[in-house]
Order: structure tokens, then sequence, then C-alpha cells
């Protein structure tokens, strides 16, 4: 769904929209008890809880 909704954006706007950058972000406020990638091997569901 991002990667369609990201299609017809301009180049060098979203370079930084990738799983490593999101649990950057997501690791500052929250403590990650568990990820787990789902069988469509697209998407990735946190467990997260607020430091």
């Amino acid at each position: 769904m991002v990667k369609k909704l990201l299609t017809n954006k301009r180049d060098g706007i979203h370079d930084d929209f990738n799983l490593a950058e999101f649990e950057r972000l997501l690791e500052a406020r929250f403590t990650v008890k568990s990820k787990m990638l789902l069988s469509s091997g697209t998407r990735t569901i946190f467990h997260a809880i607020r430091k």
C-alpha cells in the first residue's frame, strides 16, 4: 500500500521512508517487545510499549 501511495511522489522527498528508519524512530519513543514479518513478506507487525 505504501509503495503504491509513494509511486507518484517526487524523487528525493521520501528517501528515508524505509523499514530501518521506521524502526529507529519507533525505538526512540517505544520499547519494541517483538516484531513479526507476515506471511506475505511485505508487512511487519510491531508490539511496542511506550517508554
